[in-house]
């Protein structure tokens, strides 16, 4: 069968250039780029002389490609009275239609362009309702990516427009929806931190987060995290909470302290052992060394508890 189909094609060929008017050229292995609707004879074959505006197909889609083989090739020249031979049965042609592809990350800055309008911040996130659009345009044809009849619901963060683009038989119009979050940046960990671990100003990185899905209790001033110590185990990239972080502390539970009580009139100290470790402010309790009274403290400095004068007598002090 391989051996009739290469008889064929030999005949043709022989009788293509035996009937041909027009000098051809002989492609082989070309690729060729073409605007427009339409495949012309130029496009398949360079020298195809006054006959190369001639329309043999209509051309691929914008970003799409079709091949044309010895067969298809030897058809086309055949059909249109040109002298073509083939260097190899591997000659062909790739005709391809550039295109400008239009993705997720054009139509939000289509939509973040037009609430920039609105004046809402820059910082919003957008999220569209149909994503992972892959438009392929016309590359020769203009295209603009402003939003026609673009709505904005500011209760909601709701949204809705319309993109008006080029199309090979025209124009196609793109329905556009999708919703604003609100964010805020949030001090976050750059690093995973332990237990007891003292978090500095370098340790701190920035991350944008949905206002609404914030808890109450997320730290937003970093004042508040920079130099505190980590209660347990915190990852890196995640918003910390108020129970996440602590105050170093200066008196550790088991550790002998001074107790100090101060009236207007006096200062009085005695040594105690701390029953709870505890920071700066905190309250503790203590046992006094001699008497093993337990009384509540404050700290004020490393290894020393301030005690309400209120609460002093001469049996617990």
């Amino acid at each position: 069968m391989r051996i009739l189909i290469v008889i064929a094609l030999a005949f043709a060929f022989g009788a293509l250039a035996a009937h041909a008017d027009v000098p051809g050229a002989q492609p082989r292995n070309q690729t060729v780029l073409v605007n427009g609707n339409f495949i012309r004879l130029g496009d398949l074959f360079p020298d195809a002389g006054d006959k190369a505006q001639v329309v043999v197909a209509y051309a691929p889609a914008p970003g799409a490609r079709v091949v044309y083989d010895v067969k298809s090739l030897a058809a086309v020249a055949r059909t249109n009275g040109l002298a073509w031979q083939p260097q190899s049965w591997f000659d062909r042609v790739v005709i391809e239609r550039p295109a400008i592809t239009v993705g997720d990350a054009e139509i939000t800055a289509a939509v973040r362009a037009e609430l920039a309008k609105r004046h809402l911040d820059a910082k919003a996130e957008i999220e569209l309702a149909t994503r992972g659009m892959m438009l392929q345009l016309p590359a020769d044809a203009p295209i603009d990516l402003a939003l026609q009849s673009f709505t904005f619901d500011d209760r909601s963060g709701q949204f809705s427009g319309a993109l008006v683009l080029p199309a090979a038989d025209g124009k196609q119009t793109i329905t556009v929806a999708g919703r604003v979050y609100r964010t805020v940046d949030v001090p976050t960990l750059s690093r995973r931190v332990a237990t007891g671990e003292t978090i500095s100003r370098d340790d701190l990185d920035w991350q944008p987060a949905r206002l609404e899905t914030l808890a109450r209790n997320v730290i937003l001033d970093p004042a508040k995290i920079a130099g505190m110590e980590a209660r347990h185990p915190l990852p890196a990239d995640q918003p910390l909470r108020v129970g996440d972080v602590r105050a170093p502390l200066i008196v550790a539970k088991g550790s002998l302290v001074t107790m100090v009580v101060q009236s207007p009139t006096m200062t009085l100290t005695a040594k105690g052992r701390a029953m709870d470790s505890g920071a700066l402010g905190e309250s503790v309790k203590i046992q006094n060394i001699q008497s093993k009274i337990v009384i509540e403290g404050e700290v004020i400095s490393p290894g020393t508890v301030r005690v309400a004068a209120a609460t002093v007598t001469p049996v617990n002090f």
